[in-house]
């Protein structure tokens, strides 16, 4: 597109928006009023829009606030607002006389409730020898909702590149000061163009909207139960597992008719215990053993292979979804919130996750079902930056569930406050296996309510906290784990030291285990074995150490000390320490190739 034609086109907005910079400035950062009084719900979270803009010296532009309740919905709120450079006046209007690189922050609230949200401003000088605007990117194809970052660079006239700031407008969506576009609802070609702030010159980018998807197809029907059973397979084959781990075993049926279901059948296993319902767990004993299933009330029957070895990891993680309740699939990125809070899934429940991701959002899914539920599968990528302040990230979590005897598995989660909850009312022997979490800013995995549960075959690469078992002060006297038990086996779990902190040193990171250290007694116990366990250095405000009053079992674990000096407290019984950081690489390395979806 040549300069003549953006030009035109630019003056022509310009002659229906005004000749004044600063008027334009406000036409693209039009919207609601941040400083409007909020409405009756009350914010847990505020974002400061932009957040990272270029701007030259003397230029005014307006920044907004919005702020989200528990429910992750938007509402308005009042913002009061400070600046490290610069001015800023109470409804967000922002200019700078002098240059360099400023902090503009929004704050709602007060004392403890207070909600914080950052912006990054840089103020330039006009360039005076400015020959051309150019935008990157020139092109982009977007669905509805999706939003994408433009840049705008001045050129001299000898064709050095040089910072400049412009105002924004956009056809087909809408575009903040800092360049962020969010595309509408029509499908079409649109443009994005910015305009230099003396008027003289402009870029234009082509923006294609694409229609969105169309939904999948309905699952097929079940087929019809054949009359007569001939043949019986018993599902896996063979498995490997670590000592006492446990693999879920299934019987399916061939009928006459071609047709195929799973069918009841009678277990009897060695080198273990296998229930009713087909669950095996293998003794400590290593060796090759096996497990039989006999159909009920006939004579076909089945054999598989188990092999027990002493290995870190058991393999993929059991497939929950063999199991016979209601299905459920979701699949798609998705911009909206999961949330059955109010119509909890049926008992039994199986979720088909495992094409479905949601990011962005604060609380992206929510779970409650009744119990028995079978979650499998899903991606969720949290957007926040590094340096939000931990108390934003404190009121984020990737999934929330609610049920007795849930199980979540085969679940990848990046870039959170915590990994999962497990949330009030219940969630009684909880399971969490086969997972990926990394970048976790505050707990990986929250069970404050005290219940039992089996972390198994986990990957927790990056936790400020990696098990929380601390009730809060406005529930403390209502729980009570004193009889219940944690379980984490099989598993790799790394500490990660973050900028922004709890408490104390920045960056650091908290514990590996957050309990209660006053009433003692209400605390659960841990069974703790066969992990890898990774520290990089002491932590800020916590304890590394691993026996928190004398409530832990410990058998065959690895502590890999990457710190200065010796590690921060005493090993108790079970542990044993390197400083080989290969000894993690490797193990991580095993782990995703047993679980290459995650």
């Amino acid at each position: 597109m040549t300069y003549t034609y953006k030009l035109s086109r630019r003056l022509a907005v310009s002659r229906t928006f005004g000749m004044l910079p600063a008027i334009l400035l406000f036409a693209a950062c039009s919207g609601g009023d941040a400083t409007a009084p909020g409405s009756e719900a009350v914010p847990v979270t505020v974002s400061v829009n932009p957040s990272r803009v270029t701007v030259e010296s003397n230029q005014l532009i307006r920044f907004l606030a919005q702020g989200r309740n528990s429910a992750g919905d938007s509402v308005n709120i009042p913002i009061a607002w400070r600046t490290t450079g610069g001015t800023i006046l109470p409804d967000g209007q922002f200019s700078s006389a002098f240059v360099g690189t400023f902090m503009v922050t929004g704050t709602t609230g007060d004392g403890g409730a207070q909600r914080v949200d950052t912006s990054l401003v840089e103020v330039v000088r006009r360039q005076l020898h400015l020959g051309s605007i150019e935008i990157t990117p020139g092109t982009a194809t977007l669905t509805s909702g999706v939003s994408q970052a433009f840049l705008a660079m001045g050129r001299l006239k000898d064709g050095r590149a040089v910072p400049v700031g412009v105002t924004w407008n956009a056809t087909g969506g809408t575009i903040d000061a800092g360049g962020n576009f969010v595309a509408g609802e029509t499908a079409g070609t649109y443009h994005v163009i910015a305009t230099h702030t003396t008027m003289t010159m402009a870029d234009t980018a082509t923006v294609t909207i694409s229609a969105p998807p169309s939904p999948p197809p309905p699952p097929s029907p079940t087929p019809p139960a054949a009359p007569v059973l001939v043949k019986l397979t018993l599902a896996p084959a063979t498995a490997t597992l670590a000592p006492t781990a446990t693999r879920q075993f299934t019987a399916t049926g061939e009928f006459s008719d071609g047709s195929s279901s799973l069918v009841p059948a009678t277990y009897v296993a060695t080198g273990g215990s296998i229930t009713s319902g087909g669950l095996y767990q293998a003794d400590p004993t290593l060796g090759t053993f096996a497990v039989i299933a006999k159909a009920s009330g006939g004579t076909l029957a089945d054999t598989s292979s188990i092999s027990i070895v002493s290995t870190i990891g058991s393999g993929p993680a059991p497939a929950c979804l063999l199991g016979s309740g209601p299905l459920v699939s979701l699949s798609g990125a998705s911009s909206t919130q999961y949330d059955t809070r109010s119509a909890p899934l049926p008992d039994d429940v199986r979720v088909d996750a495992r094409t479905a991701s949601w990011t962005g959002l604060s609380f992206p899914v929510n779970v409650a079902s009744k119990p028995g539920l079978c979650w499998t599968g899903g991606t969720v990528k949290g957007l926040l930056d590094e340096i939000t302040p931990w108390t934003t990230w404190h009121s984020t979590s990737a999934f929330y569930v609610n049920g007795d005897r849930a199980v979540v598995e085969n679940l990848r989660a990046d870039n959170y406050g915590d990994g999962i909850r497990f949330t009030p009312n219940g969630t009684k022997n909880w399971t969490l296996r086969g997972v990926h979490f990394s970048k976790m800013h505050d707990d990986c995995v929250e069970n404050d309510r005290l219940e039992g549960g089996l972390v198994e075959d986990v990957l927790l690469d990056g936790c400020y906290v990696a098990f929380s078992a601390r009730p809060g002060n406005s529930f403390q006297d209502q729980v009570n784990g004193s009889g219940r038990t944690v379980t984490v086996r099989n598993s790799l779990v790394r500490l990660r030291r973050q900028v922004s902190v709890y408490k104390g040193v920045s960056p650091s990171s908290g514990g590996f285990f957050k309990v209660e250290s006053d009433l003692v007694a209400i605390n659960v116990s841990w069974v703790v074995e066969n992990n890898i366990f990774r520290a990089d250095g002491p932590s800020g405000i916590a304890t590394l150490c691993l026996n928190l009053n004398g409530k832990f079992t410990a058998r065959n674990n690895i502590m890999v000390w990457l710190g200065e000096g010796n590690y921060p407290c005493t090993l108790p019984p079970g542990w044993r320490l390197t400083r080989d950081k290969t000894v993690w690489d490797n193990a991580v390395a095993d782990w995703k190739a047993r679980h290459p979806t995650l």
